[in-house]
């Protein structure tokens, strides 16, 4: 009896030893349960916040593929606008063209008249110079300067239309260099 006193006393200790153990593992699998919970719960906390970060981006992608949208709508309607403008610019810019070459013609011929002109105010000049007249020279100055008095009104006439005209030319190319770089930038 003795003997299954101490044979039971020692199941006793063993189951004991066991149940020590398994209350000490289970224990730490407690702990071990409260740390992944606790875990768990902050992992929750992230994920709300990261949700939330991610509603916000959403929201703002939203918003910046509205603006996207909006600014392509406003550059196709731009371009075609361009497009019109450039249409009607290289027309508009042809005519200036043809106005600046008229004009350049015209004032070629100006000067061409004005060269011609003088060449025979020269000669009749000279001409009149070597004539003898009965007047003697002051009756020569004298038709000179009657003649020079009489033209008066066609020089005035004519370097005014040179003034007007080369005017006109320097706001003509104004205009044109300002087209150019209009639809060309």
């Amino acid at each position: 009896m003795e003997r299954e006193v101490a044979t039971a006393n020692s199941k006793l200790a063993t189951i004991e030893k066991k149940l020590k153990n398994s209350q000490e593992t289970t224990d730490n699998y407690n702990r071990d349960l409260a740390e992944i919970k606790n875990e768990l719960d902050i992992s929750k906390d992230e994920l709300k916040g990261i949700s939330y970060k991610i509603e916000i981006e959403q929201a703002n992608l939203e918003k910046r593929q509205a603006m996207v949208r909006k600014t392509q709508s406003e550059m196709d309607s731009y371009s075609l606008d361009m497009n019109g403008f450039s249409k009607a610019s290289r027309m508009h810019i042809w005519f200036c063209y043809a106005v600046m070459a008229a004009l350049l013609s015209t004032l070629t011929n100006i000067f061409f008249m004005i060269y011609s002109n003088a060449n025979d105010l020269i000669k009749f000049i000279d001409s009149t110079a070597n004539k003898t007249s009965t007047l003697g020279d002051v009756a020569n100055k004298a038709s000179v300067l009657e003649l020079l008095l009489s033209r008066l009104p066609a020089i005035t006439a004519t370097t005014l239309i040179v003034a007007t005209l080369s005017t006109l030319l320097f706001f003509l190319v104004k205009h044109i260099v300002a087209l150019h770089t209009g639809f060309v930038s």
